[in-house]
């Protein structure tokens, strides 16, 4: 279970780096500049806080793995981190 502890770590590594490539891989530095300055801001200040999240949660995994598994309070965090997966993959 460890294992696949250490999975999802690299799972939010990944998608903490592909969320960081964001503003070169969609040329957000041209499209953004057509937004409304709030929406312009609303976009970028999500995708930070999305790379926040995504970091945070593998540092949890690579750091607390069998805390993670073995107490109530890693089991209803994996929950709700597969919940927020579910959720995207679905959206």
């Amino acid at each position: 279970m460890t294992l696949v502890i250490y999975i999802c770590g690299f799972y939010n590594l990944a998608f903490a780096l592909f969320h960081i490539s964001f503003w070169k891989v969609f040329k957000w530095n041209d499209d953004l500049k057509k937004l409304i300055f709030a929406n312009r801001g609303i976009m970028q200040i999500l995708n930070v806080q999305i790379i926040y999240y995504f970091l945070f949660v593998a540092v949890l995994c690579f750091a607390f793995p069998t805390e993670l598994i073995s107490t109530k309070l890693g089991n209803v965090f994996l929950l709700g981190c597969s919940l927020f997966w579910l959720i995207r993959t679905v959206q």
